[in-house]
């Protein structure tokens, strides 16, 4: 097994070991099922420049109508949003009032929208395809 930068090892069967730190000394290899999962958790800590104390914060917004444009303020700071629609709607997102018929990125439904920029503030905007739908967002800082 090799270490890489992230704290995490994986053996020849693809299975996932999360290293136990305390003060900066490892102490146990805890041997995790889910390797897929924290494959692309460690790749978002890296894309996020390896930070291990990133903060996410969950934002679950009703989106009643197909024919409104929703928006959500990102926490100061943000260094990473990913955004996806609950059930099967197609996203329209945008970063401008306003443009979310126009000028946008479109989510097909059952994807996720992650962008790794970073934000001192900014709202997004977006639409739904379908009614009674909910846009999950998570904003790390």
């Amino acid at each position: 097994m090799s270490n890489d930068t992230l704290g995490s090892r994986q053996d020849n069967e693809l299975h996932s070991y999360k290293l136990v730190t305390d003060a900066g000394e490892t102490k146990v290899a805890q041997r995790v099922d889910d390797p897929v999962g924290n494959i692309l958790l460690d790749g978002i800590l890296n894309a996020l420049g390896g930070a291990s104390y990133v903060t996410p914060t969950i934002f679950n917004v009703s989106c009643a109508s197909n024919a409104t444009e929703y928006s959500q303020a990102l926490p100061a700071n943000t260094k990473c949003f990913i955004l996806k629609a609950r059930n099967a709607s197609k996203i329209n997102f945008s970063y401008s009032l306003g443009t979310t018929l126009t000028n946008y990125i479109s989510v097909p439904s059952g994807a996720v929208f992650e962008d790794k920029n970073l934000y001192s503030s900014q709202t997004i905007y977006f639409t739904c395809s379908k009614n009674s739908e909910v846009v999950e967002i998570v904003a790390y800082t």
